[in-house]
């Protein structure tokens, strides 16, 4: 068993100063209403970042990806309401090209948290071809 004192932040590579217990966005593949909690160790400099930020940040830690390498776009969503903003999320990695969209949620922050899963998921499928 990994000591927590031992841990690195999620988010980055600094050593942590803070471990929380979230509630965070399921994995594509769960039933709805699925709840999946995670723990996220944070620095000085996520000490302050909601869970949704460190989920984002875990994510692309996990994936070996910096956020500069990623563009985000907003997309249709079957959520969208005449004069509400537009909920759905697309997501390029720029150096592969490779994309991935998802507008199910009704939250923007969902749905970016979600496409960032697929993305995710496709890349490594890219890396194993």
């Amino acid at each position: 068993m990994t000591e927590i004192k031992d841990e690195e932040c999620s988010a980055c590579h600094k050593t942590h100063i803070d471990t929380r217990t979230e509630i965070i966005t399921p994995p594509l593949d769960s039933k709805p209403g699925h709840i999946r909690k995670a723990i996220f160790f944070r620095c000085e400099d996520h000490v302050n970042c909601d869970a949704d930020e460190m989920e984002y940040l875990s994510l692309l830690k996990s994936m070996n990806v910096k956020q500069e390498d990623l563009q985000f776009d907003t997309c249709a969503s079957p959520h969208d309401t005449i004069g509400s903003a537009v909920k759905g999320v697309s997501v390029t990695h720029k150096p592969t090209g490779t994309t991935a969209s998802y507008n199910n949620e009704k939250y923007q922050e969902f749905n970016k948290i979600r496409a960032i899963q697929k993305l995710k998921s496709e890349l490594n499928s890219f890396n194993k071809d």
